[in-house]
């Protein structure tokens, strides 16, 4: 049974006869019936009768007439959804680090093509996962910082699964505060400040023991105060509800915070290493060039205060 032949079917119920249908359908009177008598022995009823003036439904007919029916009816919509999306709605998915320049670059992306038929998706992720969401096509860029400590690893593993890291300018690390924060006035932060504190970190995810964390600080001190949260919003509510602190590169926009969140350098840490990662010799799509258009951008404004 396929579904031309219950088109036909449909199309000789409305015409009342073979003749009729066949003309409206532009086929041939004989490839018509041919097709009816084929699916009149498969499905084993008869589905019209035969007559003088053209052919009626049969009671076995009505009923598989009703179900034709729905069936045709059903596949319309299916391709009207499908292929119309394929036709029209493209894709464009962007995994990052968390971090408010990323977040801002693709805020830029939306407002230019949110209405212009794209589909959008932005995730907030570990490097591990960011990694294996380029490597599969999940995303098309991934943005994040490389640090001394994680940049062996990474470039041994960015050539086995054939991507390929973008570096796009210095990343200075700070260290965020509550506005409450007995540190929160200062102007610059010493390692050895940080001692007595609570560090939060948002969780990594391990995938293919390629191990590219996002620690920072790791190598300073032993960690015996740690908070660990899921996401950049938690950070900021942890950061708000006690003496903690969290460290990365451009973690959070504090122009935004700044009665709630301070950001303060830390003298004497390492740069970090600003880019994007990318399927090798694959070129960037039109919102793929201009998220990094932004991110550049908001990088450069970054290291200009």
């Amino acid at each position: 049974m396929t579904l031309q032949q219950l088109l036909y079917v449909t199309a000789i119920a409305e015409s009342g006869s073979i003749n009729g249908a066949a003309n409206l359908l532009q086929v041939s009177q004989s490839c018509l019936s041919s097709a009816l008598s084929n699916l009149e022995r498969e499905v084993k009823i008869i589905v019209f009768q035969r007559h003088n003036r053209g052919v009626s439904l049969t009671p076995d007919g009505e009923e598989f007439l009703g179900y034709a029916r729905r069936a045709i009816d059903e596949f319309r919509v299916m391709e009207e959804r499908y292929s119309a999306r394929a036709r029209r709605r493209r894709r464009f998915a962007v995994a990052a680090q968390p971090s408010a320049l990323a977040s801002a670059a693709f805020a830029s992306v939306a407002r230019e093509f949110s209405r212009r038929d794209f589909e959008l998706e932005f995730e907030q992720t570990s490097i591990d996962d960011a990694l294996r969401r380029v490597e599969t096509h999940s995303s098309e860029i991934a943005a994040f910082a490389l640090t001394n400590a994680n940049r062996a690893t990474a470039t041994r593993v960015f050539y086995e699964r054939d991507v390929e890291f973008i570096e796009l300018g210095a990343a200075p690390l700070c260290v965020y505060f509550s506005a409450k924060h007995p540190l929160a006035e200062k102007k610059k932060i010493d390692i050895e400040r940080l001692a007595t504190y609570p560090r939060v970190t948002i969780k990594n995810v391990d995938n293919r023991g390629s191990n590219l964390r996002a620690e920072f600080l790791a190598e300073t001190r032993a960690e015996p105060f740690e908070i660990q949260t899921s996401d950049l919003d938690s950070v900021k509510l942890i950061l708000q509800g006690c003496e903690a602190y969290a460290a990365g590169f451009g973690l959070i926009d504090c122009r935004r915070e700044q009665f709630l969140i301070r950001e303060i350098p830390l003298v004497g840490a390492e740069e970090g290493t600003f880019g994007y990662l990318k399927k090798k010799g694959v070129a960037l799509s039109e919102p793929g060039s201009f998220f990094i258009r932004e991110l550049q951008n908001f990088l450069h404004e970054r290291l200009r205060r």
